[in-house]
């Protein structure tokens, strides 16, 4: 599953503009940031408000990207998309191989043990450096942090929209 047809994920975030032809300086969000270099068409979202653009030109800058969207061609125009994200739909997020899970996937899955008891929902996933740590919230309100490795986390099922998890010792 990769979420439903109206579901946006972010790839990239505006940072500034670049150059005197309207184009924008742009941070990838995303582990894929050629992707960014693919796309023809996304949706800008800037202080809640949506709206679609194509891509005109995308190149590597260094460890960002450059884009030139159509109907954005001056300095000024570029720089009032500071601070916009840059979403496409869920559908075209790269796939990812056999195991591994967008956090688009993750947020939102009931937790269970082994046992079939419900511990909670993914509210959140930090990302540590050394592995994914999921943010659980009970039904109680209280939150535990499940580190996302083989240890614990058993088996993700997005499709059926729980996971399995063995909580660390400390937790129980």
């Amino acid at each position: 599953m990769r979420g439903s047809p109206g579901d946006l994920i972010i790839v990239g975030e505006v940072a500034r503009a670049h150059g005197v032809q309207g184009a924008v300086r742009v941070v990838p969000v995303t582990d894929f940031p050629e992707h960014l270099l693919a796309l023809d068409e996304a949706v800008l979202v800037r202080g809640g408000t949506a709206r679609p653009v194509r891509v005109e030109q995308a190149q590597r800058d260094g460890t960002g990207v450059l884009i030139k969207f159509a109907g954005i061609d001056t300095p000024e125009a570029a720089e009032q998309l500071k601070g916009a994200t840059i979403e496409i739909p869920a559908t075209q997020a790269m796939p990812l191989p056999p195991g591994q899970f967008y956090v688009f996937e993750v947020v939102g899955l009931e937790v269970r043990t082994p046992e079939g008891a419900r511990v909670g929902k993914v509210v959140d996933v930090l990302r540590t450096g050394s592995n994914d740590v999921y943010v659980v919230r009970s039904a109680e309100a209280t939150e535990i942090l499940l580190p996302a490795v083989d240890t614990y986390v058993q088996k993700i099922d997005v499709a059926g929209g729980y996971l399995i998890a063995r909580l660390p010792e400390w937790m129980t």
